[in-house]
């Protein structure tokens, strides 16, 4: 969930940069690469991160403990391909492309902190049961 709301974050940060250069000279459109949740969960289940790097396992203190992993996001941008439509100057900023894929960005990131409070708020109840 966190990698999902980092990636987010970075996209949002990417498509207004393409908002503020959409009378830049050819200036392309950038976006982030989709994230692959496969190779998420295998980095996180100890592969290599995006670095080559290795997910850093937690310390066990008690065997009732679950074990956890902690990873860096790194995601790279990349150019679009040439727009069909672009202005003399070369830009194929459309301002339209870029609102609509905001708001869903926009929503995506909504969605994953309702699901991360409902995540806390299930974690709260069970260690509760667990204490009572």
């Amino acid at each position: 969930m966190k990698e999902n709301m980092d990636w987010l974050s970075q996209r949002q940060r990417l498509i207004a940069q393409n908002i503020s250069n959409s009378d830049t000279p050819d200036y392309g459109v950038k976006d982030l690469k989709a994230l692959d949740f496969r190779k998420v969960i295998n980095e996180l289940n100890g592969r290599s991160l995006h670095d080559g790097t290795k997910a850093m396992s937690l310390t066990l203190t008690n065997p009732a403990q679950i074990k956890g992993t902690i990873a860096t996001g790194g995601f790279k941008s990349q150019r679009m391909n040439k727009e069909y439509e672009t202005t003399i100057t070369g830009n194929g900023v459309k301002l339209e492309d870029q609102a609509f894929k905001m708001s869903q960005t926009s929503d995506a990131y909504k969605l994953s902190t309702e699901l991360y409070k409902k995540y806390t708020n299930l974690m709260k109840m069970a260690v509760k049961g667990v204490q009572g």
